[in-house]
């Protein structure tokens, strides 16, 4: 239990709680743990649970269906990572494809534990809300940069959100995050990274960005 109350902590639900507050919530929590294989279906828009799961080790791939019948991997879930919060407030299918990348542990609280968590604490409430917002923060990011032609022009837009998203100009990049999001390759990343600074629009050290010219970046990606 002292290790699963840990792993709690660190997760969204109890972020910035006071210790004392937290360890007394997480001990009233009902929760069971599963394992899943490579390759295994954790959700899908047709079998899911109303629950919401924490990758407790492992990793795990969301995959997006498209009317095509293919598939476009939208994110990929590490440690700490959670999916499944709209069963608990959504009626309907489940939105997307959950799959085990590599063989994970999956955490999982009941709604209705989750329901009772945020009677229980308002903090909860404010931090599901916090959650709700940065996943429609990053999935108007993915929109907007999966929907332009041209690695340029898609790291280009993700620049731009990230500087948006934190208010500023300078900021330290996630590469694999990055890489994910426009779907382009590391390598191609570093290169049209490089491209973007010939061209004055940023300046970039290491896995730090800055940018220059939000106005030209702007019209580049029109």
């Amino acid at each position: 239990m002292i290790i699963i109350k840990s792993f709690f902590k660190n997760t969204f639900l109890f972020e910035g709680i006071k210790e004392d507050v937290a360890e007394q919530l997480i001990s009233g929590l009902n929760y069971k743990i599963e394992v899943f294989n490579r390759g295994e279906v954790i959700y899908s828009p047709g079998s899911f649970r109303c629950d919401i799961g924490f990758i407790v080790s492992g990793e795990c791939e969301v995959l997006q269906h498209t009317s095509e019948g293919g598939k476009v991997i939208i994110n990929t879930l590490n440690a700490g990572d959670s999916f499944g919060i709209l069963t608990v407030f959504k009626d309907g299918d489940f939105p997307t494809e959950v799959n085990a990348k590599k063989k994970c542990e999956v955490l999982f609280i009941s709604k209705e534990h989750l329901l009772s968590l945020i009677k229980i604490s308002p903090e909860v409430s404010i931090n599901i809300i916090r959650f709700l917002a940065r996943k429609v923060s990053f999935l108007n990011g993915r929109l907007e940069a999966t929907t332009l032609g041209r690695v340029e022009k898609k790291l280009a837009s993700y620049l731009l959100n990230q500087s948006k998203e934190l208010n500023s100009d300078t900021f330290t990049l996630n590469f694999k995050r990055c890489s994910e999001t426009i779907c382009a390759g590391r390598a191609s990343v570093y290169r049209t990274i490089e491209l973007l600074r010939n061209k004055g629009y940023i300046e970039a050290e290491n896995r730090n960005i800055r940018i220059l010219n939000k106005q030209k970046m702007e019209e580049f990606i029109k």
